[in-house]
């Protein structure tokens, strides 16, 4: 059992407190002059990668105050030119628009590689547990979109077989 006023006398529990506001990672405490503790924000960042149905993708996870600034994407593969595939091109660009409606990104570089994934927001404390949950939520509501830009993009290409040389007899 604790004493009254325990909560604010003890140093203890005033850093228990500090800590424990629900708020994300990402501060040190500090003792002003008078010896109270305060926290002192610094911004956290760290890299992660995961697989999401057989494909990597590729995390950064940035501290900013309270909110944690999430982007991760993961590659899907070289986009056909349309002299190569103008139909496999065709059914990919339809299905980006779908990406778009669950708020998932994607690029298409200079080197036309499709790059999928997503920025988010989040407040409060962030486990890697909670963080990667966030992601893949975002990623399920797109699973199926997902599935077919990697069954089309995926899909070798046919090269015409050569039969071999009969010798004249």
């Amino acid at each position: 059992m604790t004493a009254a006023g325990f909560e604010t006398s003890s140093r203890i529990a005033r850093a228990a407190l500090l800590i424990g506001k629900g708020e994300a990672a990402g501060y040190h405490l500090e003792a002003s002059p008078e010896g109270q503790l305060s926290r002192r924000e610094e911004p956290v960042s760290f890299n992660f990668g995961f697989d999401f149905r057989a494909r990597a993708y590729t995390a950064q996870a940035v501290t900013v105050g309270d909110t944690l600034r999430l982007s991760f994407f993961g590659d899907f593969g070289l986009l056909p030119y349309s002299q190569e595939s103008r139909t496999r091109r065709a059914e990919i660009l339809a299905l980006l628009p779908h990406l778009k409606a669950v708020g998932l990104i994607w690029e298409i570089t200079r080197t036309q590689a499709l790059r999928v994934g997503g920025i988010l927001e989040l407040k409060g404390v962030m486990a890697p547990r909670e963080i990667l949950a966030a992601v893949i939520e975002s990623l399920v509501l797109a699973r199926e979109s997902l599935d077919a830009i990697s069954a089309i993009a995926y899909t070798p290409q046919k090269t015409p077989t050569r039969s071999a040389r009969q010798s004249p007899s």
